[in-house]
């Protein structure tokens, strides 16, 4: 016989700090604290402290994230709205994978949209552009500029104008022709007092 367990209320209860024990207790031992405690293990449910949750509740409300993502209904669509955000986050210094991966696309669907939109792809390059040269400034202003430094050797947009070149090591070449036709046997002369 297969029981219903209300598992959304047990999952809220869970994630606000009850242990699996407790829970299963106050239900009388079913489901068991171990079928609670497997579940919420599969399901990847986050046990959210009671001091944590407060801390979370005196966070301003209108914080906006530093780089939004597209809303469920428009992932991996090419609609204006992804299109401002992908603008938004060559901006804000995201990498093309990123960027797509915010707006539900891969990367190759991105460069197809780029490739078929040429307003579009000159638009982001000057964002991803006006991003590097605020690196290059930041050498410039800061005391230290080694993290601005790596971060330009490394961005997709200004990595061949400021990464380190690497020039290939020459390694000597070998030719090894063989002759099927042409086999030279040479004696070997053994001395015999060695031998013995």
């Amino acid at each position: 016989m297969r029981y219903e367990y209300d598992w959304e209320s047990i999952q809220d209860r869970y994630e606000t700090g009850e242990t699996a024990a407790a829970i299963s207790k106050k239900l009388n031992g079913s489901p068991t604290r171990q079928g609670i405690q497997l579940r919420a293990n599969r399901e990847g449910w986050i046990r959210i402290l009671p001091d944590t949750k407060q801390a979370v509740r005196n966070l301003p409300s209108t914080q906006e994230p530093l780089i939004p993502r597209a809303a469920s209904d428009e992932l991996g669509k090419r609609t204006v709205g992804n299109a401002r955000l992908l603008l938004t986050a060559f901006e804000r210094g995201a990498s093309p994978k990123i960027a797509a991966g915010l707006v539900g696309l891969t990367q190759d669907q991105l460069k197809t949209w780029m490739n078929d939109d040429h307003q579009f792809a000159m638009e982001i390059t000057s964002r991803a552009a006006q991003v590097a040269a605020e690196y290059v400034r930041g050498i410039g202003g800061a005391e230290d500029w080694k993290a601005w430094k790596w971060i330009l050797e490394r961005d997709p947009f200004s990595r061949e104008e400021y990464g380190t070149q690497r020039t290939e090591k020459v390694q000597p070449t070998i030719v090894l022709n063989i002759h099927r036709d042409e086999v030279v046997v040479q004696p070997i002369a053994i001395d015999h007092e060695l031998t013995t």
